[in-house]
């Protein structure tokens, strides 16, 4: 009979040294899991980043360039003769001053410290980021208002082909009875159209804190203020009043510069850039423009600086470093812009046939 003593002895379980290892292997490779789904994680963020401040961008340049190449539309009538004085943009209760505005399509300030008056009555220093172009376009809206759509709060514009009338175009309030001129036909009511005056300018919030229409400070945007493009425009407000509303255009939008060609011969072509004409005649003659944005992404990228130097047309150049535009936070991932621009309604009409 053999002896149970005799035989082998079977290991249960592990040892403590086995155990030891098997840990150490288990953690190496959580960390590695780790690490890889943190730099996907990271990869992701930054890619999204990017994509929004590209989106930011583009977007930025597409509203710009549409409302410069519909600048001065006023449907039927075309004669427009220059101010000796450039126009009040803030105007908003002077049927008349308003009306002498539409002659300039567009008009613009160059890099202003802090806006001046009459600017200062519409757009506070404080919603304004120093340094940045501010940019007024005109024009009447492409779709005609329907008689029963009028609206008493807004502002409309009413033009036919008859540039002797020295009434054309009418600029008023809602009421039909303000809305006389005809067409050729001496039957129909000449079309009235809803008057667009938007004012495009850099702010340095996106959201004011404390519901605040005016960039407060260090609070706004939940404490990281971010740089917006945005757009005053002369409409009715949510109580029905006629008044400037702030529309937010796109976020991330540090600088706002603008080269403006002016067409000093009559052939619809300009001739010299400069970003600032000089006189109310020289806005007339504006035709085409150069838009440059300096746009950069919401966040900042963890260790990034910024190394870069940023080409703002006539207005010089930006970067981290001290040179002709200013300094720039080094922390953010940034990307200029550039696009012409044309005012059509003016240029188009100078060309030889």
């Amino acid at each position: 009979m053999t002896n149970p003593r005799a035989l082998p002895s079977r290991q249960r379980g592990l040892s403590l040294i086995e155990l030891m290892i098997a840990m150490v292997i288990g953690l190496l490779m959580l960390t590695a899991l780790a690490s890889m789904y943190m730099g996907a994680s990271n990869a992701n963020k930054e890619l999204a980043r990017s994509s929004r401040q590209i989106e930011d961008g583009r977007y930025a340049l597409q509203v710009l360039t549409e409302d410069i190449s519909v600048a001065g539309y006023l449907g039927y009538f075309y004669n427009p003769v220059a101010p000796s004085l450039l126009p009040n943009p803030c105007e908003l209760a002077d049927m008349a001053a308003i009306r002498t505005g539409l002659n300039l399509a567009v008009q613009g300030y160059n890099s202003p410290s802090a806006p001046a008056s009459p600017l200062s009555t519409c757009l506070p220093d404080a919603d304004h980021l120093a340094g940045t172009d501010v940019l007024v376009v005109r024009r009447a809206d492409s779709s005609v208002t329907a008689i029963g759509a009028l609206e008493l709060t807004e502002i409309y514009v009413q033009a036919n082909s008859d540039t002797s009338n020295a009434a054309n175009p009418i600029v008023a309030t809602g009421a039909l009875a303000n809305f006389p001129l005809l067409l050729k036909d001496i039957v129909t009511l000449a079309p009235i159209r809803k008057l667009h005056v938007h004012i495009y300018y850099v702010a340095p919030c996106s959201v004011p804190a404390g519901g605040s229409s005016v960039c407060t400070g260090a609070t706004d945007d939940n404490g990281n203020p971010i740089s917006t493009l945005k757009r005053l425009e002369l409409t009715r407000d949510a109580g029905g009043t006629l008044a400037w509303v702030v529309t937010p255009i796109a976020e991330g939008v540090e600088n706002l510069q603008i080269d403006y060609g002016v067409d000093s011969d009559g052939d619809g072509v300009p001739d010299t850039f400069t970003a600032a004409p000089a006189t109310a005649a020289d806005w007339a003659n504006v035709v085409s423009m150069n838009l440059h944005l300096l746009v950069r992404n919401t966040e900042r990228t963890p260790g990034y600086t910024d190394l870069k130097t940023y080409n703002l047309g006539l207005a010089g150049t930006m970067s981290s470093t001290a040179v002709s535009g200013g300094t720039l936070d080094p922390g953010y991932k940034r990307k200029g812009y550039t696009a012409q621009a044309r005012v059509v309604n003016i240029a188009s009409r100078r060309e030889t046939p």
